[in-house]
């Protein structure tokens, strides 16, 4: 009893994390090489498909301007 009456008390929230960027990429890390393989497709695809899209916002802010 006189133990847990010196102990001081612990914070229930987490610890501050320092970089939430590098968590994402461990995880992949982690991922089988054929998954991985995947993601960086779908990721290239997603890339190929937004620049078709400002692309075309852009081209449509011309036409309005016209």
């Amino acid at each position: 009893m006189q133990y847990r009456s010196q102990t001081k008390a612990v914070s229930s929230s987490p610890p501050k994390r320092v970089n939430k960027g590098a968590e994402p990429l461990i995880v992949l890390m982690l991922l089988p090489a054929d998954l991985r393989k995947k993601i960086a497709e779908l990721a290239g695809e997603l890339e190929d498909t937004q620049d078709r899209l400002n692309q075309s916002v852009e081209y449509n802010q011309q036409l309005e301007h016209t």
